[in-house]
């Protein structure tokens, strides 16, 4: 994998992850209902799901281009067409925002396991990655690693942005600019997605 298409797959994890969505909501909520270590211990438990769930999908991807001959041009176009609907659902997506109210006081680990549920019982995370990842790995040099490395820097990516998410929502959900700043975070990321599936396209096509 060259470092371009690291870069890439980098800035398309950061636009993917800040998307607001289950995960997300469920950060934003902790923060503002029970506290930081809540919110640590859910967001901390979101990124481990995603790792699994990345993995899973790796050995998807790696199981479906060694057995079949045109597995890599068929995930390509696969994944652009997916990222072209995220784009447009992402633009068409209301903006949200938690809503405080009287929430009984849980443990770390319960916030912790809710989290990981959260990203495990997703039915779009294991085709979302399965979709993306053919796209960054180069099959000539193996693609296990690569797997691994792209798994474990989108699971940083999530303790990064929802650490971000944890901080700013102290201010912005107090000031009451929770659904304009999500309105604006889905308009960047559906321009991101649909940039991302014409770029995909224009490589298998170019």
């Amino acid at each position: 994998m060259s470092p371009d298409y690291y870069a890439l797959y980098l800035l398309l994890a950061i636009g993917t992850v800040l998307t607001p969505g289950p995960a997300v909501i469920y950060t934003i909520g902790n923060t503002l209902t029970r506290g930081s270590r809540h919110a640590i211990a859910g967001f901390c438990g979101v990124a481990t799901g995603i790792l699994l769930v990345a993995a899973m999908a790796s050995l998807v991807v790696i199981w479906f281009t060694r057995w079949l001959a045109m597995g890599q041009q068929i995930l390509t176009l696969g994944g652009a067409c997916y990222l072209f609907y995220l784009g447009v659902s992402a633009w068409r997506q209301r903006a949200t925002s938690p809503v405080m109210g009287a929430v009984s006081e849980r443990d770390c680990r319960r916030s912790f396991l809710k989290g990981a549920l959260i990203s495990l019982l997703n039915p779009k995370a294991i085709i979302f990655f399965t979709s993306l990842f053919p796209q960054f790995i180069d099959f000539r040099q193996g693609a296990s690693g690569q797997c691994l490395l792209l798994a474990l820097t989108f699971s940083a990516v999530v303790l990064v942005v929802h650490g971000g998410y944890c901080l700013v929502f102290r201010w912005v959900g107090a000031q009451g600019f929770g659904q304009r700043f999500a309105r604006g975070i889905n308009r960047v990321s559906a321009l991101m997605f649909i940039g991302f599936s014409l770029l995909l396209l224009l490589r298998l096509w170019g």
